[in-house]
Formats: structure tokens, sequence, C-alpha cells
């Protein structure tokens, strides 16, 4: 993780040599403003009221999923857990229509961002609607965790809301 301006200058100045020698190539950077620069994008954040935002999950099992070797159909690769059927035996669309387990993930957008403790007074919430699901699965398990990887918590303070 980045976690100063120094870092990201110079990553940024590494993007921007691949993007010349490979003709314009397209990487998508924009975990900076998460990651190095909230504090310049704050600026850009709608205010509403605490309770009126929900998560905004990433793209797994909205617009993508992974596959694995093996023929199970996960929403991403971090949540193997939430197996939504394998290829060898079912259909992928009827996975992806029917799987509790996609449904699940995709219902988190319906969650309040009030509900992620950590995150519902964080004035920076705006711009990573509470970070990885994934992750916070990963390192909390639970799916309404912090992003274990957010640079604005104090992990001590998580491990003892959870119980740790």
């Amino acid at each position: 993780m980045l976690n100063c301006f120094q870092d990201a200058a110079g990553f940024q100045d590494t993007i921007e040599r691949i993007r010349n020698e490979y003709n314009g190539i397209e990487i998508d950077n924009s975990f900076l403003a998460y990651q190095c620069y909230p504090e310049m994008y704050r600026h850009r954040s709608p205010s509403e009221e605490d309770g009126a935002r929900t998560l905004k999950p990433c793209s797994a099992a909205h617009t993508s999923c992974t596959i694995t070797a093996s023929g199970w159909v996960i929403p991403c690769a971090e949540l193997f857990d939430f197996r939504g059927g394998n290829v060898r035996d079912h259909d992928i669309l009827d996975i992806w229509q029917n799987s509790e387990n996609f449904r699940q993930i995709r219902g988190l957008s319906d969650i309040p961002l009030s509900q992620v403790p950590h995150c519902r007074n964080c004035e920076y919430n705006v711009l990573c609607n509470a970070g990885c699901r994934a992750d916070a699965l990963t390192v909390y398990g639970d799916l309404l965790a912090p992003d274990p990887f957010c640079p604005y918590i104090k992990h001590r303070d998580v491990d003892e809301y959870l119980g740790r």
C-alpha cells in the first residue's frame, strides 16, 4: 500500500512511463485517490446525511465473477468461500442469476454505510464507500468490518469491536 505522496508520485511516474512504452495502454490508477490523496479529493464528495448512503461494492457479482480452474464460479478471486456453483454441474447463467451467495454479495449495496461502525463517520468514506468487503471478510471474518487496508482506522480499535 502506498503511504505517502512521494511513493504515489513515483508510482504515477512509473504508470506514465509504461503508458508511453506500450503506446497508451490503459492502466487504472484511480485507487491513488483512496490510498494517497483522499484529502485532495474530499471536495468532490457529495454531502449526505449519516445513514442515507449505502455500500457501493465493486463489480463482484454485479458485473463480473471468477471461474476457478476447477470450475467454481465465485464473485471475485478473494471470495472463494462464496461459491455460486460449478460450471461442470450447472449453467453459468443459472449460477449468476440464482446463486444465494451471489445474491448476498449483491445485497451489500442495500446496506447503509452506517452499519460499518468504523466507517460511518469517516470524512473520507465517500471515496471508498467502506472499501473492499472481501478484504474485510478475509482479515476480520465479517463482511461489514472495515477495510483492513484503510489508512484512516486504528486496527486495534477494530479488533476490540470484533471482540479480539
